[in-house]
């Protein structure tokens, strides 16, 4: 099957267009792992797995300059970045990224993640024109991702969804969001996030329980609306001073990403795939 893997430290990898596929059920199989690198592209490329579409590491060096372009996911559990993310993320763009889950109990969309035994800067990091479906947990924000200790804080700023349109699930079911700064051991890092033209279809997801010690989503999380479009849980959110959340801006009224044409079969690129 044509694909690869890139090395920690490879920077850059100019292997693309990659198709892979793994069993749901299999875990630990990400498909593509950019680690303490420079300067990364992955585009148009099709990935179906057991673990993360992509995880974006920074242990011990930084990760920077990154650019997915025009790429379809299936299973898998997202477009991580961490959980190790010492060495700091920054500058990373996404754009045209379809994601259709196929209704799995693990799906993920966009994914931050990390937890204070490995935790560092995110910054800096752009989602534009994103057709979503059949993912359980679409948007994940989470400095709290495992038990783990240390005393390396998360931090993640300037992070912005734009030109988002999640379709629902085939099957009913249930979404989740966590938004997520880390504020806590007196750290206060809030997560700044800018949303503009971010819609859901059908019943809004739900905000996630608290797991891991942390709080109940949101919190800690400061929302700047980017006032092209709509977001379309927004009176769900709720300020606080007591979470510290807070709310900037107003929506916008622009129509939905149009996703009518965005998702394709896999086995379209991959004839032997079972989706």
């Amino acid at each position: 099957m044509p694909g690869y893997k890139c090395a920690a430290g490879t920077t850059p990898d100019k292997v693309t267009p990659a198709t892979c596929f793994t069993p749901e059920t299999v875990k630990n199989t990400d498909g593509f792992d950019p680690g303490q690198s420079t300067n990364v592209v992955l585009a148009n490329s099709y990935i179906s797995t057991g673990d993360d579409h992509v995880a974006i590491k920074a242990s011990g060096g930084a990760t920077r300059n990154l650019l997915f372009a025009h790429n379809h996911f299936y299973y898998g559990h997202g477009l991580s970045i961490g959980s190790e993310t010492d060495g700091g993320v920054s500058n990373m763009q996404v754009t045209d990224l379809a994601m259709d889950g196929n209704d799995s109990s693990g799906g993920n969309g966009l994914r931050i993640k990390s937890d204070i035994s490995r935790g560092g800067k995110v910054n800096n990091i752009v989602y534009n024109g994103i057709c979503m479906r059949n993912v359980k947990e679409p948007l994940v924000f989470d400095p709290f991702y495992s038990t783990a200790k240390g005393s390396l804080y998360p931090n993640f700023t300037n992070i912005v969804v734009k030109n988002f349109h999640d379709l629902g699930s085939a099957k009913g079911i249930a979404r989740t969001m966590t938004f997520l700064g880390y504020e806590a051991k007196k750290r206060t890092n809030p997560l700044t996030l800018t949303l503009d033209n971010v819609v859901f279809d059908g019943t809004q997801p739900a905000f996630d329980v608290a797991h891991n010690g942390g709080p109940a989503s949101p919190n800690g999380t400061h929302f700047t609306f980017g006032g092209n479009g709509p977001v379309s849980f927004a009176n769900a959110i709720v300020t606080s001073t007591t979470t510290d959340v807070t709310v900037t801006g107003t929506p916008g009224t622009a129509a939905a990403v149009d996703c009518s044409n965005a998702f394709v079969p896999l086995k379209s690129v991959a004839p032997t795939s079972p989706i």
